[in-house]
């Protein structure tokens, strides 16, 4: 991870589940996560978080995120989220997670111990 650091990502749901990963890389390797990544040079983070969405699930996103979005800022760290509530549930191809998982909302909270940093909250502000 370099620093000063803009990533963001996409908090996926479908049929009141959400789309999880467990990272296969660093940073985070192992813990659950949403698809996202760091920002390329001219890129705005919602940019980041569709070619990310793409590279890391293989899913285009064609639908607009919701109104709101989710944003830590921290000296020489940004994070972004937006979500995306989908008709339909898409096919999905794991590139950065050793497993991509749609979980129930219900069972999210089980999950909690394993999330990376500030999931939690992220999916907090989305999904209640």
């Amino acid at each position: 991870m370099r620093f000063p650091y803009r990533g963001a990502g996409a908090v996926i749901v479908c049929n009141n589940m959400v789309l999880l990963g467990t990272r296969a890389k660093r940073p985070f390797k192992g813990t659950w996560c949403i698809p996202g990544g760091g920002a390329e040079k001219g890129e705005n983070a919602l940019q980041t978080a569709l070619r990310e969405v793409f590279e890391e699930t293989g899913i285009t996103l064609e639908e607009k995120p919701s109104d709101k979005s989710w944003t830590l800022k921290l000296p020489f760290f940004s994070w972004t989220s937006y979500c995306f509530e989908l008709k339909k549930m898409p096919e999905t191809k794991p590139c950065e997670f050793y497993e991509l998982r749609w979980v129930p909302v219900s069972d999210i909270s089980s999950l909690k111990g394993r999330f990376r940093p500030f999931l939690g909250k992220e999916l907090s502000y989305y999904l209640s």
